[in-house]
């Protein structure tokens, strides 16, 4: 009796270790998506950035977002991230968003972000224009809306 509750641990053991590695179906659709996104030309980077829920904010802690990033040809000099906010706003920013850190944007893109981020949806948390690219961050729930996460990276001002 003894051999067969060992070899039967062993095997239960042995199923639990290869189901562990599985990938979740959470994690399956985000490697699709962002496959897909580094299909079509865009990069796909991990950022920390400040944690703005109400924990967050008191406890000065961070957490890492993904930025679907497109490429732009002109280097920008004035780079920023904007992240969506329960809190108080940024200066110079629509309400619910504010600046991930000291850096500010220049006066046309500043323009740009006041006029747009008050349009993008829900699910967009953050925008970052960098020196080289332009990301969007977002919730990641919802695979349909790739697509429009996409345009709006593409879409953000250029220099």
């Amino acid at each position: 009796m003894l051999p067969f509750a060992v070899v039967g641990f062993c095997v239960l053991f042995l199923v639990g270790s290869v189901l562990w590695f599985k990938p979740s179906k959470r994690d399956q659709k985000l490697a699709r998506m962002r496959q897909e996104a580094l299909i079509s030309g865009y990069k796909v980077r991990q950022q920390t950035v400040p944690d703005l829920s109400i924990d967050g904010r008191i406890n000065k802690q961070e957490e890492s977002q993904y930025f679907y990033c497109y490429p732009i040809t002109e280097v920008r000099k004035q780079t920023c991230i904007v992240l969506r906010t329960t809190g108080e706003s940024g200066i110079y920013l629509p309400d619910g968003w504010t600046w991930a850190s000291t850096n500010r944007a220049s006066e046309a893109d500043l323009l740009w972000l006041q006029n747009h981020l008050p349009k993008l949806k829900d699910a967009v948390t953050g925008l970052e224009l960098g020196a080289d690219y332009s990301g969007v961050s977002w919730n990641e729930s919802d695979e349909s809306l790739l697509p429009y996460i996409l345009e709006t990276a593409k879409s953000l001002p250029s220099p």
